[in-house]
């Protein structure tokens, strides 16, 4: 059995099926909670109408460059785990990151490397490394979000400007860390694609900000820079 015989077998689809129906059945469970609970409030029944259906467009569009991650996680882990993954809980940037780690703690050089070799033996390591480390963030989350919010919002009170500072430091330090360990070492085509995509962003988020006709455009951001950052890998390659 390969890896792919794993990462696309039967065996993952069933299971990941069920655990979205299971997801998919929640979500509904508490609109319904939520709804009657609302009305019990005095909220009437339009505003309840009118805010799921603005959360369903708000929902909706922004995934579509989860759509482009999913094309893109599919070749190194197969649809089913890459479909669960990010209907679930997770990002693209996190999951290459989680899965590259534990393949090269497998002694591969990288994700695509253990995809290539076919090794199936890895396949429960990258899956199982994947899962705990996102279980770690949503556990710290919950124990540790309200200390750190009100930590935060007194250092904004505190040192006005410079609480502001600090905490766009922090904002920095976190994506330097989400950065891929390698984006800057695999060579120059690697590094072309990751700049180009940054500064499709940059534009953008400019865009959107200078012009009220552009405004659309920030739900799109990740999708846009996904999309022409993949593009431009024809052409850097090309060139380097």
């Amino acid at each position: 059995m390969g890896y792919f015989d794993v990462m696309n077998g039967k065996l993952l689809y069933i299971l990941v099926i069920c655990g979205l129906a299971f997801i998919a059945w929640y979500c509904f469970w508490m609109i319904k909670n939520g709804s009657q609970r609302a009305q019990e409030l005095g909220v009437s029944k339009q505003t309840i109408k009118d805010l799921i259906k603005g959360t369903i467009t708000f929902s909706v569009v922004p995934s579509l460059s989860v759509v482009v991650g999913l094309f893109t996680l599919a070749t190194a882990l197969g649809v089913p785990w890459a479909w669960f993954r990010l209907s679930v809980l997770g990002a693209v940037g996190y999951e290459l990151t989680a899965a590259d780690i534990a393949a090269t703690a497998a002694g591969f050089e990288s994700i695509n490397a253990v995809a290539a070799a076919g090794d199936a033996s890895v396949a429960g390591i990258i899956m199982l490394a994947m899962s705990s480390g996102i279980i770690g963030g949503c556990v710290f989350t919950v124990l540790l979000s309200e200390p750190i919010h009100s930590g935060m919002s007194g250092l904004n009170s505190k040192w006005g400007v410079n609480g502001a500072i600090v905490l766009g430091c922090l904002t920095l330090a976190m994506l330097a860390v989400m950065v891929p360990r390698r984006t800057f070492v695999m060579g120059m085509s690697s590094t072309a694609v990751f700049l180009t995509s940054a500064a499709i962003t940059y534009l953008i988020r400019t865009l959107s900000a200078k012009n009220p006709k552009f405004k659309w455009m920030r739900d799109f951001t990740m999708a846009f820079a996904l999309i022409l950052g993949m593009a431009s890998t024809l052409l850097w390659n090309i060139i380097f």
